[in-house]
């Protein structure tokens, strides 16, 4: 093997070019099949840019360093190709297949071996093809077919990649672009006292109320709900979601209203998508109005897309950030676990700071520190003077897998999937709960200490922890499996708001017209309390499963 500087003459250059062309539009269409493998579509097609440049961009690095051992087009177009594709998608599959490597050199050393390895492994492949292709030139059964195959295979990638991008966007497309209306009919607010209060909404993923907690996991939250009482807070228990999982919950929330004109305006089977709720929380009526009436908007987000980052925010989250040239950017989610199964997600993961700049960097995506670091940066934005109210909006999986927390706050020893594996559900699902309770407790004395106004706190969950077992057709689900999905913690501080007053909060879509009508003179009718279950294969066909959870069907729930 022997390294030479190539010489770079117009030639070269041109030659480059078109074959750098083909490499790149093969990695750049990778990410497109990547888009139409979602589950549920979380993510807008305009996600893929970044990662269409990157991998482009890439490969074309890659074509390069080739070009400085290799003779012909044919070998460097070839190991390019094949080296792109392991790195890109199967490097998770290289890695476990070399676990025995990684346990004894460890993550950095063994991941570093297994790339140079590729990388020079194909290479060697590359010269062997040549001197077949060689051959079979000297016996004129063929001209380069090296460089013929791959470019085909370039091509056809590329169209196939691009076709099943468009059909799926398009199969998607009434769905994706589905904008709601307002539900509420107010278009601005009034603040009925000086100065205004701060508002925090904090989400508890799969906190599950205190009637759940005693039924299925044996567990007495009682000294915890004293405590928030104990610190002014009303707690409506039990409490039931009104929609059973986290994107319609929390857009029915911050719409304060149901989803009825989903219902209407996609009926029957539906691609599963969740774009129209994302659409809903970006553009909220509740966060509309609260800018408007001169409140500044920060949220702390997690690795879901739907929450990751708002229109319109301050987005702050310590995890799945790319670092170029010293400046921060949140990556989506499909962005972030895309690059983070290729091998760039190892490489970017440790480049040196140069001068103490990070000149192209991704952040880590470790679940602990995920939230660790959003209740130091919440701390940290109450201690902040500042002249304009605040509505800070902040996603917690602190009830939600995988359980990565003791009651001390310690890593647990068995696997932190939700499952019975090292432990039971039941003993790491309150074991981690157990550590959310004194996390809230800290931070809510944080920002009650640190406002000069008392501050509006919502604590309300999203939905309750999955059942075990599967359910196929949640219209039908008994009784006990409803109220474990549906059970929330709900918790209110409500500065001068009686409890006479807060029994009004009857439901989650009316925690916000009870703010807006107490603290901004308006209003708004409260809602019937009301629970509405789907499938996955209609999802915007709601069922009321009200009368199951409360033991009796209100007739305006329909």
């Amino acid at each position: 093997m022997k390294f030479r500087r190539p010489k770079i003459t117009k030639t070269s250059f041109k030659r480059f070019s078109n074959t750098g062309f083909f490499v790149a539009i093969f990695s750049g269409s990778l990410p497109l099949l990547d888009y139409t493998h979602q589950d549920k579509v979380i993510s807008e097609p305009s996600e893929v840019i970044l990662l269409i440049f990157l991998f482009a961009l890439t490969s074309l690095v890659i074509l390069a360093s080739y070009s400085f051992w290799l003779k012909t087009n044919g070998e460097r177009i070839f190991a390019t190709v094949v080296t792109s594709y392991a790195l890109i998608m199967y490097f998770p599959e290289i890695i476990k297949a070399f676990s025995g490597l990684r346990s004894s050199l460890g993550t950095v050393k063994s991941g570093l071996i297994i790339e140079v390895t590729i990388y020079l492994g194909t290479g060697l492949i590359a010269i062997v093809l040549r001197k077949v292709e060689d051959f079979l030139e000297k016996k004129r059964l063929a001209v380069k077919p090296l460089v013929t195959i791959v470019k085909f295979v370039c091509a056809a990638t590329f169209i196939i990649n691009l076709y099943r991008f468009g059909s799926y966007i398009d199969a998607n497309s009434t769905v994706s672009t589905y904008k709601p209306a307002y539900v509420a009919s107010i278009t601005k607010l009034k603040p009925a006292i000086q100065p205004q209060p701060d508002i925090y909404y904090f989400v508890f993923d799969r906190y599950v109320n205190s009637e759940s907690l005693q039924n299925y996991f044996d567990f007495d939250n009682s000294d915890f709900l004293n405590q928030l009482r104990a610190k002014g807070f009303i707690i409506r228990d039990p409490a039931f979601s009104n929609y059973q999982f986290t994107a319609p919950s929390v857009a029915s929330t911050l719409r304060m209203g149901y989803h009825n004109d989903l219902a209407k305006d996609l009926p029957g089977e539906q691609p599963s998508n969740d774009l129209p709720y994302k659409n809903i929380i970006d553009d909220s009526q509740t966060v509309t109005l609260l800018r408007g009436a001169g409140y500044d908007t920060f949220n702390f987000g997690n690795w879901w897309n739907v929450t990751r980052k708002l229109k319109n925010a301050t987005n702050i989250l310590p995890q799945f950030q790319a670092i170029v040239l010293g400046n921060r950017f949140i990556l989506s989610e499909l962005q972030s676990n895309f690059i983070g199964r290729s091998f760039l997600g190892s490489v970017l993961k440790r480049t040196p700071d140069i001068f103490g700049t990070s000149i192209v960097k991704i952040s880590g995506t470790d679940t602990r520190q995920l939230y660790l670091g959003q209740l130091k940066e919440i701390s940290q934005l109450a201690g902040q003077p500042h002249s304009k109210p605040r509505f800070v909006f902040a996603h917690f999986l602190n009830a939600h897998p995988p359980y990565v927390f003791n009651p001390d706050g310690s890593q647990p020893s068995y696997s932190g999937n939700e499952n019975n594996d090292g432990a039971s559900r039941k003993v790491k699902y309150v074991n981690q709960l157990k550590y959310a309770n004194s996390t809230a407790l800290e931070l809510i004395d944080t920002i009650q200490k640190q406002s000069k106004t008392p501050p509006i706190i919502i604590i309300q969950a999203d939905e309750g922890p999955y059942p075990l077992e599967s359910v196929s057709d949640w219209k039908e689900a008994p009784a006990d499996t409803l109220k474990l999905k549906f059970g929330i913690l709900a918790a209110y501080a409500l500065p001068g708001a009686s409890s006479e007053e807060t029994t009004k909060i009857d439901s989650s879509v009316n925690t916000f017209r009870f703010v807006f009508n107490n603290y901004f003179g308006t209003k708004l009718d409260y809602l019937p309390d009301c629970s509405y279950v789907y499938n996955s294969a209609m999802p915007f066909t709601y069922y009321s499963v009200t009368a199951k959870l409360h033991g009796q069907e209100n007739p305006n729930c329909k």
